[in-house]
């Protein structure tokens, strides 16, 4: 199911009302993301499916009916209105903003009700549940899944898996985890993490998969595992093994392997990381997860100047300073609040 705050979007996409950056979100969405893509193919054909005139159809008491059952949240009439409609052929707008109706509907009785309350969760057929752990900004945790894997998850991150964990060990990560997996070489361990999808049957690793870099990266301290795309067109898979590192951007395939010091790659776990031709968005972002900074600044192409930091728990105050230095900038801090404003002198950045 859509999330509801993507279904608004989707809306505007699907009319061509949409912006230009709404566009591009779509398109990002339908291409790394199978069941936004599927509801997005449904909708479509729906939306732009053929009018044609009809006779003998009373559309508006159709649609006064379904409106009426909507209003009451009588979701187990919905059918029954959508049966109706097919069989007498209602007309296509009646169709369309019905469909449309209907999602929204459903939307709101999943957040107020619950998904295992949807009508079609019936002893015939069970909905899928799952887990999931967010991890607060300012935060760490670990948690043990069911085969006794363990995953430390950085602040901001967040871990999605199935109840049905123990036959299919397959895992969703948004963010960044650090990964010990239980050896089942019958059951191979996997993780979805945005475009990228790694499998493992028993070793320790890291995953990276931030939304604001666009790219997962993954770096092994023991053991082996693959790396591919994970969205049906992987046309290179790559194997990594201890102290290897990989990356695989919005476009194309995982980088060949490299050697990485791993001590250091997973310093994060101590508040401690290195960054390297960075974007000072990419940096204001891990800041903001780790201590609830609250950036501003007057000039957007400041977020986009690469700069090469050593951020750790003690020096936090003297790499402010440094990216102020580094971007030409004046900076201000009141408590959380961050203020980065352009120096008289700065003119216009590259």
């Amino acid at each position: 199911m859509v999330p509801p705050e993507k279904f608004e979007i989707i809306q505007r996409y699907l009319s061509n009302e949409c912006s230009e950056q709404e566009r591009k979100m779509v398109e990002n969405w339908i291409q790394n993301d199978p069941d936004i893509r599927n509801e997005i193919q449904l909708l479509r054909t729906v939306w732009n499916a053929e009018e044609k005139p009809l006779a003998n159809v009373d559309i508006d008491a159709d649609w006064q009916q379904f409106r009426a059952g909507l209003e009451k949240k009588e979701t187990k009439s919905v059918p029954n209105v959508i049966i109706h409609a097919a069989h007498t052929r209602i007309a296509f707008r009646l169709m369309r903003y019905a469909a449309v109706f209907i999602f929204a509907l459903f939307l709101s009785y999943f957040l107020t009700e619950g998904y295992s309350s949807l009508p079609w969760n019936s002893d015939n057929q069970i909905a899928e549940q799952y887990n999931i752990i967010k991890v607060e900004n300012g935060q760490r945790k670990t948690i043990t899944l069911p085969d006794n894997s363990t995953v430390t998850l950085d602040a901001g991150s967040e871990l999605k898996y199935s109840s049905n964990f123990l036959s299919d060990r397959l895992v969703e990560l948004s963010g960044e985890g650090f990964f010990k997996v239980t050896h089942n070489p019958e059951k191979p361990f996997r993780v979805k993490a945005n475009h990228g999808l790694v499998k493992v049957l028993g070793t320790e690793f890291n995953v990276r998969a931030w939304d604001i870099d666009s790219q997962v990266s993954v770096a092994v301290q023991s053991g082996k595992v693959s790396f591919s795309r994970n969205d049906g067109f992987a046309k290179k898979t790559v194997y990594l093994t201890k102290g290897k590192y990989s990356s695989l951007s919005l476009e194309g395939d995982p980088e060949d392997p490299t050697g990485i010091d791993i001590e250091q790659y997973l310093k994060w776990m101590q508040n401690d990381m290195n960054f390297e031709n960075a974007s000072v968005a990419q940096i204001f972002d891990q800041l903001h997860r780790w201590y609830g900074f609250e950036f501003q600044y007057d000039d957007q192409s400041l977020l986009q100047e690469r700069l090469s930091v050593h951020v750790e728990q003690s020096n936090v105050d003297d790499v402010l300073k440094l990216i102020a230095i580094l971007t030409d900038s004046q900076i201000e801090r009141k408590d959380i609040k961050v203020n980065f404003q352009s120096s008289p002198t700065a003119g216009v950045r590259n």
